[in-house]
C-alpha cells in the first residue's frame, strides 16, 4: 500500500512556511514604515525569494507523489 499521509503532512509543512515568508514579506509592520536606524527593519527579498524557490521545487517533488497515484488506486491509504 501506498501511504500518503506522510506526503500530505511535508505539504501542508512547506505551505505553512511559503505563507510566513509571504507574512514577513508582505505583513504590516510600524517597524518596516519609519526609516529611523534602529528601528526600521529590512526585508531581506533575496533570502526570501532563495526560501521560495526551494518550498517551490519541494512542493513539485511532493506533488509528483500525488500525480502518480489515481483516486481509484486501491493500493493509497490516507489514515485519518
Amino acid at each position: 500500500m501506498i501511504d500518503v499521509q506522510p506526503h500530505l503532512l511535508k505539504l501542508n509543512d512547506l505551505l505553512s512556511e511559503s505563507i510566513a515568508i509571504q507574512k514577513n514579506v508582505f505583513g504590516g509592520s510600524i517597524r518596516r514604515v519609519i526609516p529611523i536606524p534602529g528601528i526600521f527593519k529590512r526585508i531581506n527579498f533575496g533570502r526570501n525569494a532563495e526560501k521560495l524557490g526551494a518550498i517551490g521545487m519541494e512542493i513539485e517533488h511532493t506533488t509528483e507523489v500525488f500525480a502518480t497515484v489515481s483516486d481509484d488506486d486501491p493500493r493509497v491509504q490516507i489514515a485519518l
